[in-house]
């Protein structure tokens, strides 16, 4: 007080909190088609003035508003893909009441406030607990009451279950005269209060541990394992060698230990014995017999000393045209 002028506390609502003026319901849905028909029940209700239903994706909210404006419904459709000036104007005719139904998604649908909306329907249930809190939010604005309802087939019972963690309260089941679901209800559990501080509600890491100084990890020996001492004396220690000289060294030099044996000299490995730790004798290419290149039958060898024309054959020498010759 001391060093501020004029202080003011302001409070914020956590992202668990609900407004106690939104009414939630959840309908267990069989199938698609059982969903189909819950959502067309609820949105001609007399009791329905404006109503927001979302989608988990761009091509749900397209698609469910081209089957509601098929039915006869006012609707439009409000995500991130379509351009800001279409955005705009879906707005607008909301507000105006010349629409009665948006099929928005979650990005799309953030910082909504009309007072008129009275029914916000999860048609797809949202990634993320808390982008639940933000969906039922559009409805109950400005004093007025509103109504939350949640479609959910049996297979979303997973993030149901998240739902009521995370805001810590029940989402009451309800029914509609004429369209019970046939399968049975799926099990839940009572939603137990959860630290969303940190993470958790779990204790930090050293909580609990004795007191005392604290000890340090590199203290013991690494590689060698403790044994409980024995029983009195015990036997001496055997002195043994290390591992990698407890064996007689290999003998590379003796003849039995060699594949290549000269008692086989017809194998075609082992033509030349060369014992181990000497080099193999090699053949000079200048050493070797001269390559026969005339096997393709235009001209016989010649004869040693014989004269050799151009490109190795023996082909007459033609003087040149015009007189000349060399």
């Amino acid at each position: 007080q001391d060093l501020l002028r004029d202080p003011m506390r302001i409070d914020v609502a956590s992202q668990t909190d609900t407004h106690e003026n939104i009414e939630q319901r959840l309908h267990w849905a069989d199938n698609k088609h059982h969903k189909d028909a819950l959502l067309d029940h609820i949105l001609t209700g007399k009791e329905m003035e404006q109503a927001v239903v979302f989608t988990s994706t761009q091509r749900d909210a397209d698609w469910l508003a081209d089957r509601l404006a098929d039915m006869g419904h006012a609707v439009a459709s409000l995500h991130g893909g379509m351009p800001q000036g279409r955005r705009t104007r879906v707005l607008q005719g909301l507000r105006n009441k010349q629409l009665k139904v948006l099929v928005a998604t979650d990005v799309a649908a953030r910082g909504i406030d009309v007072p008129s909306i009275s029914h916000v329907i999860n048609y797809g249930l949202p990634m993320k607990a808390e982008d639940y809190v933000h969906r039922i939010g559009r409805t109950g604005r400005a004093g007025r009451n509103g109504l939350a309802v949640t479609l959910a087939e049996r297979m979303d019972s997973g993030m149901i279950r998240r739902i009521q963690q995370f805001t810590t309260q029940n989402i009451p089941v309800a029914t509609i005269v004429g369209l019970e679901p046939k399968s049975p209800e799926p099990r839940m559990f009572a939603p137990r209060a959860v630290d969303n501080k940190f993470g958790g509600g779990g204790k930090p890491f050293g909580h609990g541990r004795p007191s005392g100084p604290s000890k340090s990890f590199g203290n013991k020996p690494f590689g060698k394992p403790t044994y409980p001492p024995r029983a009195g004396e015990g036997f001496p220690p055997r002195d043994r060698a290390p591992f990698d000289r407890d064996r007689v060294p290999f003998d590379r030099d003796s003849a039995q230990h060699n594949r290549f044996s000269p008692d086989r000299p017809n194998d075609r490995h082992n033509s030349v014995f060369v014992p181990s730790g000497q080099p193999a004798p090699r053949v000079s290419a200048f050493d070797r017999a001269p390559v026969d290149r005339n096997t393709n039958g235009f001209a016989p060898r010649k004869p040693a000393g014989a004269p050799v024309g151009k490109g190795g054959f023996n082909k007459p020498q033609r003087p040149r045209q015009g007189g000349f010759s060399r």
